[in-house]
C-alpha cells in the first residue's frame, strides 16, 4: 500500500489546480504516510537557514512545499537518514574497538548483518522518489548564500548520483548474481533488493531481475514528469502519468511473482486503483467547467483513495490476526507436547521403581 500511496501522492505535485477537498485529504494522507509525528518543519528551521526560492509549482505549494531545498522536501526521510548515519558511526566505532571490549564486539556483531546491506538498500529504495524529485528541484535553482545552502547543494549532488546510479546498479548487480538469488547467504546480505518476490526457479529469478530495476525506473520517470515537464501544457504531464501507471500495472501482472499470495494480489489490486486515480486527474482540468462539479468529483476521488486504504488495512489486520492465531495455537500445541513428554518421563520413572521393587 505504501508504494501505491507514494505514487498517488505524487499526482498532487502535478501542475494542476485541484479542489480544496482533494488538497485537504491528500495533505493529511501525506502526513500519515510520512509518519509526521515529529515537528519536522520546526526541526529543520532550527538546524538550517535556507535562502528562499521560487515556489516549485501549484501542486507543490498546495502540498506545503514552497522552497526548492532538498532537506525541507525530504523532511522525515532526512531525519531517518541522520539516524542511519549515526548507526554507521556507531558500527565503525564498535568495529574498531571489537577486539578490546566485549560490549563493542557484541554491538558490532548485532549491527553488521542488517545495517551494512539491508538498512541501506531499504532506505535508498523506499526514499528513491523523494531523492529524485528533491534533488532535481535543488539543482534547478541552486543557492550559495548560507552554509545551509552549500550543504543542501552538496546533498542534492549526492541525490542526483543516487538517482542515476541506483537503477543501473540494481539491474547489473541482479543480472550478475541472478543464479544466487535463492541462496540463504545471498538473501541475508542483499535480500532487501528483492524482498517479497519469489526466486525459487529460473523464470522467477529472471522476472525479479526485471522487476526491481523497473521499480526504480518508474519512479525516475515520474520525477522527470513532475519536475521537467511542469512548465509545459498539463496534458503532457497527465498523459505521461497515465501511461506510466498503465505500463507499471502491465509489468507487475506479467512479472510479479510474490512469495505471499495475498500480498501479491493486493499489489496488483493497488495498481488498478493507481490507474483509476490517474484517469480522475483529467476531470480536474477544463474538461469539467463547473467548480461545483469538480468539488463533487473531488469527493469521489477521495473516496476511491479511501477504499484503497481501507481495503489494505482490512487485509493487513486480518493477516495479522491470522498470524497471531497461528502463533497462539503453536504455543498451545508446544505446551501440550511438553506436558505429554513430562508425563511419559514420570511414567517411565514409575515403571523403573516398580521393576526395582519387584526384583528386590
Amino acid at each position: 500500500m505504501v508504494n501505491s500511496m507514494q505514487i498517488i501522492l505524487t499526482y498532487e505535485f502535478l501542475n494542476l489546480p485541484r479542489p480544496g477537498n482533494v488538497i485537504m485529504v491528500m495533505t493529511n494522507l501525506a502526513d500519515l504516510c510520512s509518519m509526521a509525528v515529529l515537528p519536522t518543519d520546526d526541526i529543520m528551521s532550527f538546524l538550517f537557514n535556507f535562502t528562499p526560492t521560487d515556489v516549485p509549482g501549484v501542486g507543490f505549494e498546495a502540498m506545503g512545499s514552497d522552497n526548492k531545498s532538498l532537506c525541507l522536501y525530504l523532511g522525515m526521510a532526512f531525519l531517518i537518514m541522520l539516524f542511519i548515519w549515526f548507526q554507521y558511526l556507531l558500527y565503525a566505532l564498535s568495529y574498531c574497538c571489537r577486539h578490546y571490549d566485549n560490549l563493542m564486539n557484541k554491538i558490532e556483531e548485532k549491527l553488521r548483518p542488517g545495517l551494512v546491506y539491508g538498512v541501506l538498500y531499504l532506505f535508498l529504495i523506499e526514499t528513491y522518489l523523494d531523492w529524485a524529485i528533491g534533488s532535481a528541484l535543488r539543482i534547478e535553482e541552486p543557492k550559495y548564500e548560507t552554509p545551509s545552502d552549500y550543504f543542501d547543494l552538496g546533498l542534492a549532488c549526492i541525490g542526483i548520483m543516487i538517482t542515476l546510479v541506483l537503477p543501473f546498479h540494481c539491474f547489473f548487480f541482479l543480472r550478475k548474481n541472478v543464479n544466487y538469488l535463492d541462496e540463504d547467504e545471498f538473501k541475508s546480505r542483499h535480500g532487501a533488493l528483492y524482498e517479497g518476490l519469489m526466486v525459487d526457479d529460473e523464470f522467477k529469478q529472471q522476472a525479479t531481475r526485471k522487476m526491481m530495476p523497473w521499480f526504480l525506473v518508474r519512479r525516475f520517470l515520474t520525477a522527470v514528469n513532475i519536475i521537467f515537464l511542469r512548465n509545459h501544457t498539463i496534458w503532457i504531464q497527465l498523459t505521461v502519468n497515465m501511461y506510466l501507471s498503465l505500463y507499471d500495472t502491465a509489468f507487475k501482472f506479467s512479472y510479479g511473482h510474490y512469495e505471499n499470495r495475498v500480498g501479491g494480489f493486493m499489489e496488483k489490486f493497488n495498481d488498478l486503483f493507481v490507474i483509476t486515480c490517474s484517469y480522475f486527474l483529467y476531470l480536474f482540468t477544463d474538461l469539467t467547467q463547473s467548480q461545483e462539479e469538480q468539488y463533487l468529483i473531488g469527493w469521489v476521488y477521495s473516496g476511491v483513495v479511501g477504499i484503497l486504504i481501507i481495503s489494505n488495512l482490512f487485509v493487513l489486520i486480518m493477516t495479522a490476526l491470522k498470524d497471531l492465531k497461528e502463533k497462539i495455537q503453536s504455543m498451545i500445541d508446544n505446551c501440550k507436547h511438553q506436558k505429554e513428554v513430562e508425563e511419559q518421563k514420570k511414567r517411565g520413572e514409575l515403571q523403573k521403581e516398580v521393576m526395582l521393587k519387584v526384583k528386590s
